[in-house]
This record gives C-alpha cells, sequence and structure tokens, in this order.
C-alpha cells in the first residue's frame, strides 16, 4: 500500500512538473508575440529603434527618428518607408527615412523623416516601418507595426 501511495505522489510531482513547463512555453510565445510590438526598441530585437511609443498622440507634421543598430541595412542613405494608417486601413501619410551619414556601414546609423499626413480629425492608427529592399524578394522585407493615435489637422 505503502508502495502504492509512493508511485502516485511522485506522479501527481511529474505532472504538476510538466503542467508548469508547459504554463512557462505558453507564457513565453505569449510574451514574444508582444515584443513585436511592444519592446521593437529593445536591444535584443531584430527591429531598428524609433522614436515612436505605441499608443502616441502624433501631431502633422512630426520628426521621426530610426536607428538602424545595424539591423537593418540601407541602400542610397535610405532605410525604408514609415506610412500611418487610419483605423480603416487608408493610407494618411508616408515618408522616406534618409541619412546624411556614412550608411555604408555595419553598425547603427540614423535615419530621419517628416512624416506629414491629412487627417479630418482624431483617431486611431497605426505606424508601419517598412525596410528598404532593393532586391525586390520579398523574403528580404522586414516591417513592424505601431499602434498610435493621431490628432487631426
Amino acid at each position: 500500500m505503502n508502495l502504492i501511495f509512493g508511485l502516485l505522489c511522485q506522479c501527481n510531482s511529474v505532472a504538476d512538473q510538466h503542467s508548469n513547463k508547459s504554463q512557462t512555453i505558453i507564457k513565453s510565445t505569449q510574451d514574444k508575440s508582444k515584443s513585436i510590438i511592444e519592446n521593437h526598441n529593445s536591444q535584443d530585437s531584430d527591429f531598428p529603434s524609433i522614436n515612436i511609443k505605441p499608443g502616441q498622440v502624433l501631431e502633422s507634421p512630426i520628426k521621426i527618428a530610426v536607428n538602424s543598430e545595424g539591423k537593418w541595412g540601407g541602400f542610397e542613405g535610405e532605410l525604408g518607408t514609415i506610412e500611418l494608417f487610419d483605423k480603416k486601413d487608408n493610407s494618411i501619410g508616408l515618408c522616406i527615412l534618409s541619412t546624411t551619414e556614412n550608411w555604408m556601414v555595419n553598425g547603427p546609423v540614423n535615419y530621419y523623416c517628416d512624416l506629414i499626413y491629412h487627417a479630418g480629425s482624431v483617431g486611431k492608427g497605426r505606424i508601419v516601418v517598412k525596410n528598404n529592399n532593393p532586391t525586390g524578394d520579398i523574403k528580404y522585407d522586414k516591417s513592424f507595426v505601431i499602434p498610435v493615435q493621431y490628432v487631426g489637422n
């Protein structure tokens, strides 16, 4: 009887450990999916850093600064584009990130653009940061999204 009780306790212990590992894996996966939007400025991220934060209220024109951090490469002095979309997925502003620095380096380079948009009212939207892909091959396309709010003009 003691042997059966001991085995039962061991099985419960193994089941609890398995359950804890499963919960850790689920939490880890959820954290990673959140990191695309919330932690895109993290040094551990595959994205360059940007001076726009999730939920930030934008007012046209807004100067946008992006540091490539060596994670995205520029081409002909341009890193990519910044595009603002409203909640109905209409593009309401676009700018091209460019630099006057030496962009032909493996390390960080600062890129800037002035985003001017046209919106009749206050709203929620999203900024899409997209890399410059001179190859045209979609496997080299990179982008990330930042949810924002904007003030009409």
